[in-house]
């Protein structure tokens, strides 16, 4: 191939998309609903076709975000406050509402998702003092069932609840967390039903 030849085939081949920063919080999904109610995803600062829209359209915004770290995708409500720490070996993204929270934990390299699983269970349970009653839970999410342990314990008159559930994500080890802080044991918060709903609707689990 001469180096003309080359160069040309180079101009060609597509561009992969730069990954988002680990540590930015999730961008508002964007979209223009026209005439007959039909919905034309757009995102800033990127070109769309404006034929779509016919003779008029509102713009208009999901009520979720969309978290895609770590191997991990779902949806989650947008007005959730966004966290991420960053370590060499260890990350860890935080969604916050009032009274539930979705955390995801990074483990690199850590091919033991069991010792892992056992491992943060553990360090939770003694962050409590040994107060927290333990149980088996699943997550019927991403075409699969997962299996996990829930955590219950009462703090200053407060009720947490916490489901954990071990995630394979290539070479590293993920921990998904659903923490919620109900009125009363054994009734969810609202807060707590429609997360849980979103991520069994939306969760896509690493190939």
């Amino acid at each position: 191939m001469s180096a003309f030849a080359l160069l040309l085939s180079l101009a060609a081949a597509p561009v992969a998309p730069a990954a988002e920063p680990e540590d930015r919080e999730p961008a508002l999904l964007l979209y223009f609903e026209a005439e007959g109610g039909k919905r034309v995803p757009v995102e800033l600062d990127k070109p769309f076709n404006p034929t779509e829209l016919g003779k008029s359209a509102a713009l208009k915004v999901e009520p979720q975000r969309r978290f895609s770290f770590a191997g991990l995708e779902f949806r989650y409500p947008r007005e959730y406050g966004f966290e991420a720490q960053l370590e060499a070996q260890f990350a860890s993204w935080t969604l916050s509402g009032n009274d539930t929270k979705v955390l995801v934990q990074r483990y690199k390299n850590q091919k033991k998702l069991d010792a892992m699983h056992k491992g943060v269970i553990a360090e939770i349970h003694k962050a409590y003092g040994g107060k927290a009653k333990e149980s088996p839970t699943t997550l019927v999410a991403g075409g699969k069932t997962l299996e996990g342990t829930r955590l219950e314990v009462e703090l200053a008159s407060a009720l947490i609840v916490q489901d954990l559930f071990p995630v394979k994500s290539g070479n590293d080890a993920l921990e998904l967390i659903i923490q919620d802080s109900p009125k009363k044991a054994g009734e969810p918060s609202a807060e707590r039903v429609r997360t849980q709903r979103l991520l069994e609707d939306t969760l896509k689990l690493p190939k």
